[in-house]
């Protein structure tokens, strides 16, 4: 009787773990890799800004600068 409650088990739990990899897959495959994203370009003429926006590394030098041809600051 043992012997048929392990086959009993495992053929119930091989459908939900086939399931379980078919969703995974789903969501895996509809997943953007970061890299993807951060490449998006956004148009700098698309942006209205009230100042300049700078861009720093980790050091605080500055990488780059965006802004619409006027110089304000707060």
């Amino acid at each position: 009787m043992r012997t048929y409650l392990g086959y009993i088990t495992i053929s119930l739990l091989v459908p939900v773990l086939i399931l379980f990899i078919f969703l995974f897959h789903q969501e895996w495959s509809l997943a953007q890799s970061p890299y993807h994203i951060l490449d998006e370009r956004i148009p700098v003429e698309s942006i209205e800004l009230a100042q300049n926006s700078y861009m720093k590394a980790a050091n605080g030098k500055v990488i780059s600068e965006i802004s619409t041809g006027e110089k304000r600051t707060y």
